[in-house]
């Protein structure tokens, strides 16, 4: 528990389905795919609020939350870029969410892992 947040998911998922519906709820059928489960999303947004000195200047946040309480495909629901951009930043104060290792400078010519990383996600398109 940190700061009164729980990161343990519940184990009946029933946070997640909003208590009541099944585990193929309406919730998680209609979930955009480009977005965190609601739990992380949840989690990720809490932890802006809470220690991002300027989220309140940004948005306010009961207002926020209930937008993000909407069904996902309702006008009103947050848009995702918004949703990615608090999730980069919650993420920054939290454990749950870890970051690839960075590559060994010292292994590598000045640009190559540049281009190792160009290479590698042109062939994964193909």
């Amino acid at each position: 528990m940190l700061l009164g947040i729980n990161i343990t998911p519940p184990q009946d998922n029933s946070a997640i389905n909003g208590g009541d519906l099944p585990s193929s709820g309406l919730i998680q059928q209609h979930w955009p795919s480009r977005l965190p489960d609601p739990f992380l999303l949840n989690h990720l947004i809490e932890l802006f609020f809470t220690f991002h000195p300027h989220s309140n200047r940004i948005l306010h946040s009961p207002s926020f939350f209930t937008s993000l309480s909407l069904p996902p495909n309702h006008p009103k629901f947050p848009s995702v870029p918004l949703l990615h951009a608090i999730c980069a930043i919650g993420s920054l104060y939290t454990a749950i969410v870890t970051s690839p290792p960075l590559p060994n400078l010292d292994e590598v010519e000045p640009g190559m892992h540049l281009l190792v990383q160009k290479i590698n996600c042109t062939d994964t398109q193909i």
